[in-house]
């Protein structure tokens, strides 16, 4: 481009010195080549217009999406630490439902000494149990699809910082 600036430079000065001294085919010669000149620098400037363009709404879509991904990779968290708290809370009532069991039965009534029936109780530890698994599997499952997006994360940022460059 700098050498077609160049040329397009010497030919307005050869027109303009020897505008007299010129015969019109000479002229037209020149008008012409400024013309193309004129015309090739346009074409150019249009195709570097639409690559910007393209650039521009290539990094608009882009900030979108990794805009969604850290939105989407919070809400993964805070399901993870729901799952994590379920857990928990599942293991405390096991762990109360096995101690509760090593505690003595109290069959008399300690104020009037009557008898008390001996407890059925129904115990839900296998119940317990069996939901402390499933929730783990769906927080391992969980933390899988978390690596999956942090990955997909990376990418779109990846992506981000060779359009900041560009724009």
């Amino acid at each position: 481009m700098p050498k077609l600036s160049e040329e397009f430079r010497e030919n307005r000065k050869e027109i303009s010195d020897n505008l007299g001294t010129l015969n019109s085919s000479e002229l037209e010669a020149l008008i012409q080549k400024d013309s193309q000149y004129l015309s090739d620098t346009t074409n150019e400037m249009r195709k570097l217009l639409d690559a910007n363009a393209s650039l521009k709404k290539q990094y608009e879509q882009t900030s979108n999406e990794l805009r969604e991904q850290e939105l989407l990779l919070e809400r993964l968290n805070e399901l993870k630490s729901q799952y994590s708290s379920d857990i928990d809370r599942l293991e405390f009532i096991v762990n109360g439902e096995k101690n509760k069991m090593t505690f003595p039965q109290n069959l008399i009534f300690p104020y009037c000494e009557s008898t008390l029936n001996p407890r059925q109780h129904k115990t839900y530890i296998l119940t317990e149990k069996l939901e402390i698994e499933k929730t783990e599997q769906s927080l391992k499952e969980l933390q899988e699809v978390i690596m999956f997006n942090i990955k997909q994360k990376e990418k779109l940022q990846l992506i981000f910082s060779y359009l900041v460059i560009f724009l």
